[in-house]
């Protein structure tokens, strides 16, 4: 069975989101969503990371639309996040380091339980403030997986130093060096490796319940992605790359719905799966980029040729369609001719054999057989009639005419070769000619001017010193 019908088969078993457990599962989403959030958040870690990022927007290293999550990086979202991040990062930058010097004076052998639960509290409550200064920009979360990762290998050696201090003795050196880097990793993550592992579990946890919430929400939907992209059909792109695109646009609308607005999530999603739809098709259905403008100018000529046709008249030549659309001639011509479908030269011909377009087109660089004979014939009398000359003046006819290489050389050119006068290279020519006239060999020559030599233009010029070296033996 074909794949496609397989997964059409497949979805149509899924049953549809009623609007009661359509909410349900968009607040499950939410509260998923949030959850993980703030629990990413809440490590100093992560807090850093953020606070590196903001910095990067602020100098101008990273754009806005690229930090902020998609929910809010529209225009007025861009201008309010600009104002808060000069303020915003500098007072994170200014809890992350009181968090530091607190989180130091948690290993002061002085401090009692007392003052260490104090200074916790402080480093807690610290968090929870640099949390809505870093919710406020809304930084997307992608930006912190690969932080998260590290955490991951920072928490699996500090459980691992933790057991080797637990577990066996060691001898004092080993221990002490186990122990400084025990520290080390505590102050740089600002957690115990206990701590730390349980954070990082929960989080763990809550980015599988977001994403149970999303494969439901977006799973359920499949057959609407299904009914929209068949009508982009006979558009350049296939059924199954039309699924493909729209369930990628499918679940940009699961991560941006807001149930709480009030809408149907099919409602917001047929928008979002029309935009990955249309964008696919326009980038498939150019091998070359076309700039948007000459695809807009497309569209207008095409609307205007469908105006023309209602209105009549059978079928509107494109100079017609042009001057109803109302766009100057070569604007258009250009639009048009950019606006073509290329094909591959190797794509074969049809389904049933290998042949392919290259092998139908001639090839301009090769000699026809015919014309091949013809040349050398016209070559070899062209040196039977030359044979009466001396070598230098035969060397000289062949250069100033181009009876070698197809190419003809100026009297400077061939005096710098054969290191020479123009005037001496005239004479030379001279007494060459009377020679031929005298010989009768002029005759032969004067009946092959019918056949010319044919020119050589794929081969590329000689440099006077080349062909000095070939004419005199002199580099």
């Amino acid at each position: 069975m074909d794949p496609l019908e397989t997964y059409l088969k497949q979805i149509a078993e899924i049953p549809l989101l009623t609007r009661e457990q359509e909410l349900s599962v968009a607040m499950r989403l939410e509260r998923s969503r949030d959850g993980y959030r703030f629990a990413v958040l809440s490590l100093d870690s992560i807090l850093e990371t953020a606070a590196g990022l903001l910095d990067a927007a602020h100098r101008g290293q990273r754009t806005l639309y690229d930090l902020a999550d998609a929910a809010l990086s529209d225009s007025a979202g861009r201008q309010r996040i600009a104002r808060l991040l000069p303020s915003n990062l500098q007072t994170l930058r200014g809890l992350l380091r009181k968090n530091q010097s607190d989180f130091a004076s948690l290993f002061s052998a002085n401090r009692s339980a007392r003052g260490r639960r104090r200074l916790w509290r402080r480093i807690v409550s610290r968090r929870r403030r640099a949390i809505r200064l870093v919710e406020e920009v809304h930084p997307r979360l992608d930006h912190f997986q690969g932080a998260l990762e590290e955490l991951s290998r920072v928490s699996q050696r500090m459980d691992r130093l933790a057991a080797a201090l637990g577990d066996r003795p060691a001898a004092r050196g080993q221990a002490e060096a186990l122990r400084e880097e025990l520290d080390r990793l505590m102050r740089a993550t600002r957690e115990s490796p206990s701590t730390l592992r349980h954070r990082l579990a929960r989080i763990a946890r809550l980015r599988q319940e977001w994403e149970d919430a999303r494969k439901e929400l977006s799973r359920r939907n499949l057959r609407l992605v299904v009914s929209i992209a068949k009508k982009y059909r006979n558009r350049g792109a296939s059924l199954q790359d039309l699924i493909q695109e729209g369930s990628i646009g499918l679940l940009r609308a699961v991560d941006k719905f807001e149930y709480r607005r009030g809408f149907k999530f099919c409602t917001y999603a047929t928008w979002w799966i029309r935009q990955a739809i249309s964008r696919a098709i326009e980038d498939k259905e150019h091998t070359i980029y076309v700039p948007a403008q000459a695809v807009e100018k497309v569209g207008k000529v095409r609307k205007a040729a469908q105006e023309l046709m209602q209105s009549g008249q059978r079928q509107p030549t494109i100079e017609q369609a042009v001057e109803a659309a109302g766009l100057p001639p070569d604007e258009a011509s250009f639009a048009l001719r950019g606006h073509c479908r290329p094909y591959s030269l190797d794509q074969p011909i049809s389904h049933q054999g290998d042949d392919t377009r290259i092998e139908f087109l001639p090839d301009r660089r090769q000699v026809d057989p015919l014309e091949r004979i013809n040349r050398d014939v016209l070559r070899s009398r062209i040196r039977e009639a030359l044979e009466v000359l001396s070598w230098r003046e035969r060397s000289i006819l062949e250069l100033r005419y181009g009876l070698g290489d197809g190419h003809s050389y100026t009297l400077k050119e061939i005096a710098e070769i054969f290191r020479i006068s123009r005037e001496r290279v005239r004479q030379i020519e001279g007494k060459a000619f009377e020679k031929l006239q005298e010989s009768g060999s002029s005759e032969k020559l004067s009946a092959l001017i019918d056949s010319p030599l044919p020119p050589v233009a794929d081969l590329p010029r000689p440099l006077p010193a080349d062909t000095a070296a070939r004419y005199t033996g002199i580099a």
